[in-house]
């Protein structure tokens, strides 16, 4: 800590000292780039402007104007002079002029196109769209397979549509020629240049110069914008560029050198390095110092931290603790890897007796429900064999496969209430050959039928319906079946027309129904009851109510429907 205080002062100096060495060298290295740019910027303005006033100054030559056809006929002698004459003053101005150009002479009055050495007849409409007015324009000459900039004098100078033209003078010049001066340019300059068009977005890049690169820095150029001189810095590739730029007038294109800032800061980056190397020498003994701590001090700490906490959240998997020394820390260590183990193995102990406490039960409860009264059913089929009732004995022997098929599957826990349903049909057709007539009426919404109870979960309860209330009153059977699903419960209610019990009993049976399972308790609801509660947890289970609609009792079955929404089902 005390070599960190040392060190602040000396690093926020140094900052400030390297801030304004950098000022410097950006501010030097500026002044002379921008000052390379004007002046290679004037030596292509003025070969450009040199060849482009050579065109207008022939557009008022004496030869050119009789060659264009304004003098009368002339004879084969007069002909070859004047062209020997335009010849002449065409190959001294390539001579004379700083790059190697074509200039040529078109009378369109005549059709005959003047150049180089010889004379050609030509079609005017070949210059039609080609023309420009004043302004120099690069295009691609396919016979020569390079790029050339035009450049036209017209007579008239003034003109509103081509076939007003008598002459048109154009000069072009090579490509090849701006790419030699920027290879000049750049063997002298801090970096690389290439001309570039912001209209067009074209580049024209020095011969040995880095395309790719150029091509890539054209690109933010073209998005950017820039005005007719200037500097803009731009990231490429994870690189700095610093871009200077200079418009060449005649031309409308910029001349742009651009300068990696690692090059401008090399001379700056040895004296860091140095520093830095200084700087780090003493920040490595802290440092050192620091770990030493932090690793036989604080993070073993926050290790025993960290795995208190899991404990603390209920985590007693993965909060073993390891330790490389012998020291306080490992003592601590072992303690808590002991306490840890004890909590988890007590836990474990608990869980696995829960599960076989509830395994035993429902076990319990499923061999409570099954076999009730198979022996009064092949009593039942044995009297209709002697009364050959052929027909009643069918129809026992079926419903009586289907019940018991139904019963014996204990591979499957639940089944759709639809299922549940069926089964009580079978069950409800056995005991109308065996007593009376029953009359049964089943509502039973779609989304209900399709959710998911335990087995044998609806025909204990039309059991005693029949056996405790309906068999003691003698009138005909008469039984409903209702669900509703509303606001995310889901209740079937279970009804009979029987005698019926006093709401004092209804409230006693209704409490022994929450202990625990005892010799004082009927089995039938208090095993529905559990099974709803351990199938559907809180807030499942039994309630018992007077039926109003058929003078009996009403036996409402009811859990929360979590999966689903709170929609107005009935």
């Amino acid at each position: 800590m005390v070599i960190l205080l040392f060190l602040v002062p000396a690093l926020l100096l140094y900052a400030y000292s390297n801030r304004t060495s950098v000022s410097v060298v950006e501010k030097l290295i500026h002044d002379s780039t921008s000052k390379q740019l004007t002046f290679f910027s004037g030596q292509v303005e003025n070969a450009v402007n040199r060849l482009s006033d050579f065109t207008v100054n022939m557009t008022q030559d004496p030869n050119v104007r009789e060659f264009m056809g304004y003098s009368f006929i002339r004879t084969d002698y007069e002909e070859v002079r004047l062209q020997a004459s335009i010849l002449e003053k065409l190959e001294l101005n390539n001579i004379a002029s700083t790059w190697p150009s074509l200039t040529t002479v078109y009378s369109l009055l005549e059709n005959k196109a003047l150049t180089g050495s010889s004379i050609t007849s030509f079609n005017p409409s070949q210059l039609k769209g080609l023309v420009t007015n004043n302004d120099w324009v690069m295009r691609y000459d396919y016979d020569n397979n390079r790029n050339y900039f035009y450049y036209y004098s017209t007579i008239p100078a003034v003109y509103d549509k081509f076939e007003d033209l008598h002459a048109v003078i154009e000069v072009k010049f090579a490509q090849d020629n701006i790419e030699n001066m920027l290879d000049q340019f750049e063997s002298a300059s801090n970096g690389q240049v290439f001309l570039y068009s912001a209209e067009t977005g074209r580049m024209i890049a020095a011969k040995k110069g880095s395309s790719s690169e150029a091509e890539n820095l054209k690109q933010q150029l073209y998005q950017r914008g820039i005005d007719d001189n200037g500097k803009i810095r731009v990231n490429l590739n994870h690189a700095s560029y610093e871009l200077y730029y200079e418009q060449v007038p005649s031309l409308g294109w910029y001349v742009v050198e651009y300068v990696p800032v690692e090059n401008i800061l090399q001379p700056i980056r040895s004296n860091q390095s140095q520093f830095f190397a200084t700087m780090f020498l003493l920040l490595a003994v802290a440092i050192v110092l620091a770990l030493l701590l932090y690793r036989t001090v604080q993070q073993p700490i926050l290790k025993l931290i960290r795995n208190i906490e899991r404990v603390k959240q209920g985590n007693y998997v993965v909060t073993t603790l390891h330790g490389r020394r012998n020291d306080e820390f490992q003592y601590l260590f072992d303690r808590f890897n002991e306490m840890t183990l004890e909590i988890r193995q007590l836990i474990e102990k608990v869980y696995e007796e829960q599960l076989r406490s509830r395994d035993a039960t429902l076990k319990q409860l499923q061999s409570q429900i099954n076999p009730h009264f198979l022996y009064n059913c092949l009593g039942f089929i044995m009297n209709m064999t002697k009364l050959k009732k052929h027909e009643d004995v069918e129809m026992m022997t079926y419903h009586l496969s289907q019940y018991y098929r139904y019963v014996t599957r204990l591979e499957t826990k639940t089944v759709p209430v639809s299922t549940e349903m069926e089964f009580t049909r079978h069950y409800l057709k056995i005991t109308q050959l065996r007593f009376v007539k029953i009359h049964m009426e089943y509502d039973i919404p779609d989304d209900v039928k399709s959710l998911m109870i335990p087995k044998l979960l609806i025909q204990p309860i039309i059991e005693n319906a029949i056996k405790h209330g309906i068999e003691a009153t003698g009138e005909p059977v008469c039984l409903w079946i209702r669900a509703t699903h509303h606001n995310g419960e889901i209740q079937i209610m279970i009804e009979d027309n029987g005698v019926g019990i006093t709401a004092d009993k209804i409230e006693a049976i209704m409490e022994r129904m929450q202990q625990p399972l005892s010799n004082d308790v009927g089995t039938g609801l208090w095993n529905i009851n559990q099974r709803l509660i351990m199938h559907f947890g809180e807030g499942a289970g039994i309630e018992l109510f007077e039926s109003k609609a058929l003078g009996g009792l009403q036996v409402v079955l009811r859990w929360k429907d979590t999966g689903s929404e709170a929609d107005n089902h009935v």
